[in-house]
């Protein structure tokens, strides 16, 4: 764990940069828009009542930019624990199913796709930003976002909106996994991170 929170103390470092600092939330801007665009052929085919369950992935760094850009908001920070749980579920979701089926993702438009790929990487590590003030979460600002979560799988897996894959073969697979991060996810922010924390004190 001392690694972990060595890197989470890194990251708030580097926002102490106005530089970096305005270049993450640009970078979470442009994630966004590129996120959206790319669900939207799937969009075109979904009952709108489900875009808010069908775009997952845009949806997080669209927060880390409110997040980011008003740091010293109380009632903004708030939706820190849910930008922690969807960055790190969503990026791994991404990368998982798109090294599953490499051959389809990676080999079309493979500099485009190859930069959506890493984005996701970055995803991941971004949630450093937020991850102190996600360990302090507690009541709805955990409960909340755990619901969603769980609405998501259900759409995703039931109703399949989830995004499209060239066969079913894995999609088993990725469902475990997120069921998995829906139970592991909170205890990491909520638990083991807060612990480590409070030792500091």
């Amino acid at each position: 764990m001392g690694i972990l929170l060595r890197y989470i103390a890194w990251t708030e470092r580097l926002l102490e940069n106005r530089f970096l600092l305005l270049l993450f939330i640009a970078i979470n801007i442009l994630g966004t828009a590129v996120g959206i665009i790319t669900y939207g052929s799937t969009m075109s085919r979904t009952n709108p009542l489900l875009w808010i369950l069908l775009v997952d992935c845009p949806i997080y760094p669209a927060f880390m930019v409110f997040l980011l850009a008003f740091r010293k908001n109380r009632f903004i920070q708030r939706f820190s624990f849910f930008a922690f749980y969807g960055l790190i579920k969503y990026g791994m979701w991404t990368i998982s199913a798109w090294t599953l089926y490499a051959d389809t993702f990676l080999s079309y438009r493979p500099l485009v796709n190859g930069l959506i790929f890493i984005g996701h990487f970055g995803m991941i590590l971004e949630a450093g930003f937020v991850a102190r003030r996600a360990a302090a979460s507690s009541g709805l600002e955990v409960w909340l976002p755990v619901g969603w979560m769980l609405a998501n799988d259900f759409s995703d897996y039931v109703l399949g909106t989830h995004p499209p894959l060239p066969d079913g073969n894995y999609l088993a697979f990725l469902l475990a996994q997120n069921i998995i991060f829906d139970a592991v996810l909170p205890v990491l922010a909520l638990v083991l991170i807060r612990k480590e924390l409070e030792k500091q004190h």
